[in-house]
């Protein structure tokens, strides 16, 4: 969303930061009408449709970390971090539920987006205590972990190297 909101920024649109997230939002929703209510905003809608058409011609798709599979707003759905001031949602109660989830279905599968801060020393220490009592949780739950970084994923479908 940040990067729609930058775009529509760049293309001119007016407002506060506030309004350019809810048309970013109603861009990603593909709300109808919102073009229609001006001319810049309809050239931001044009351009992020030719960026998801681009990517499937790819065999990529925008994903929001939802199992959906659908675009969301937002990239993750749970942050750790050391630093008071930002959400710190990590192992409990996200991953704890997914791990809680699975277990009582071990046929199923299960996806979960975490952002990760890392710029401080503190945050590098949360986002490790946070991943061992992550792979702690899974290992007692009889639940297999796997991660993947966005280079690894885009090698996997497009085979080839970023």
């Amino acid at each position: 969303m940040s990067e729609l909101k930058a775009h529509l920024k760049k293309l001119g649109v007016q407002g506060s930061s506030k309004q350019l997230n809810r048309i970013s939002r109603g861009i990603i929703k593909e709300q109808p009408g919102l073009s229609k209510k001006n001319p810049v905003i309809n050239k931001a809608v044009m351009n992020f449709s030719q960026l998801k058409l681009a990517l499937s011609g790819l065999g990529l798709h925008l994903w929001g970390g939802s199992s959906s599979g659908k675009i969301s707003a937002q990239s993750w759905e749970a942050e750790t971090s050391g630093v008071k001031s930002r959400a710190d949602n990590v192992p409990d109660p996200y991953p704890k539920a997914l791990i809680d989830q699975l277990a009582s279905r071990p046929s199923k599968s299960g996806s979960l987006v975490i952002l990760c801060h890392d710029t401080t020393s503190s945050e590098v220490a949360e986002v490790i205590r946070d991943i061992k009592a992550i792979e702690k949780m899974a290992t007692q739950k009889n639940c297999k972990i796997v991660y993947h970084t966005m280079s690894i994923l885009y090698k996997e479908v497009t085979g080839k190297v970023p």
